[in-house]
């Protein structure tokens, strides 16, 4: 069980996701910037959520960081659920493939976050349920995807003692996404 865990988990993981969104680059450009602009933004949702439940990680006690909602069970949700609904909408593709096999990956993502004690089921839960909406609200909202991101930075900052690197990372490569947009219109 510990080896299908260890498969599952290799799913969520940037060794996977970062090569995968750049082979998008070839395939579809649109598509990586979209999904990669919505991943760095689900990002500062997730440490503005963490910071405001404060749930502790359960595997590590004292640990300074939260567990509710999974962030990687989000990333995963918003990267392969976003995945899965541009497949859907390509025409001579049966529309149950794509869903049927993402649904069963996020399964198997979410069931060895439990098993391997990384999460709760609740952290997971929280995590997916959190990645859907972004994925349902992320048209209407991506226009403004950079006044919100920095609305939710700077409340996830003044929360946090020390705020932690990835939300950093995220918070400054989503700025300079939003400026490639603005220069460029590539979501004209």
């Amino acid at each position: 069980m510990r080896e299908i865990a260890g498969i599952f988990l290799v799913f969520d993981s940037q060794y996977m996701i970062i090569p995968l969104l750049l082979g998008m680059i070839v395939i579809n450009r649109r598509l990586f910037f979209d999904i990669t602009y919505l991943l760095l933004f689900s990002i500062l949702i997730n440490v503005a959520l963490k910071v405001t439940f404060q749930v502790p990680l359960i595997l590590i006690p004292g640990h300074p960081g939260y567990g509710l909602p999974s962030g990687h069970m989000q990333a995963a949700t918003v990267f392969y659920g976003s995945l899965a609904w541009y497949v859907m909408k390509k025409p001579g593709i049966p529309r149950l493939i794509s869903p049927i096999i993402v649904l069963s990956l996020l399964t198997g993502i979410g069931w060895a976050l439990v098993y391997k004690g990384f999460h709760s089921l609740n952290d997971v839960l929280a995590g997916a349920l959190t990645g859907l909406i972004l994925i349902t609200i992320w048209q209407p909202i991506r226009r403004f995807t950079p006044i919100l991101a920095s609305a939710v930075f700077a409340y996830s900052a003044i929360r946090y003692t020390h705020l932690p690197n990835h939300a950093w990372i995220a918070y400054g490569l989503l700025l300079c996404f939003a400026l490639y947009e603005y220069e460029t219109k590539v979501w004209a």
